[in-house]
């Protein structure tokens, strides 16, 4: 997401719930942008995505943030599933994944390789999450949730 869009759907919603004291939409914010910037400290994705969801998280508030996040995260995978199955690359990618899970629950070893270096670009199976939280968003903002 760009800045020019992610920064006043943020300000807005910030200005919002102040002007009508919900001071939990700001909560929730704030606990989202922290779980998500130790994801993105830790690569698994990018600052975009953390403040986008940020923004969400201060017009949803809690627990309706919870849902879009939900909602969003299945979308993705969904969307992963598929992309991984037109690349040609599923089979490979679930065996890599159960064993790296065995191995890390029971030996406590990530054995998961690496396949692109951060500064070689974008590779062509990332999924782009901001895509999917913005389809969730409207999905749970049209069911009435919030």
């Amino acid at each position: 997401m760009y800045d020019y869009i992610t920064i006043p759907v943020f300000l807005t919603g910030l200005v919002y719930s102040a002007y009508n004291n919900n001071w939990t939409n700001i909560v929730a914010a704030v606990v989202v942008f922290a779980v998500f910037m130790v994801f993105a400290l830790k690569g698994g994705i990018a600052g975009g995505d953390v403040k986008f969801t940020t923004a969400l998280a201060v017009w949803f508030g809690y627990p309706a943030i919870l849902y879009v996040l939900l909602l969003g995260s299945i979308l993705a995978v969904v969307f992963g599933l598929f992309n991984y199955q037109r690349l040609g690359v599923l089979r490979e990618r679930v065996i890599v994944f159960v064993k790296g899970l065995f191995f890390k629950l029971i030996y406590k070893v990530n054995i998961t390789p690496a396949k692109q270096l951060p500064e070689e670009g974008i590779c062509e199976e990332a999924v782009p999450f901001g895509t999917f939280m913005v389809i969730a968003a409207w999905v749970i903002y049209f069911m009435g949730v919030i």
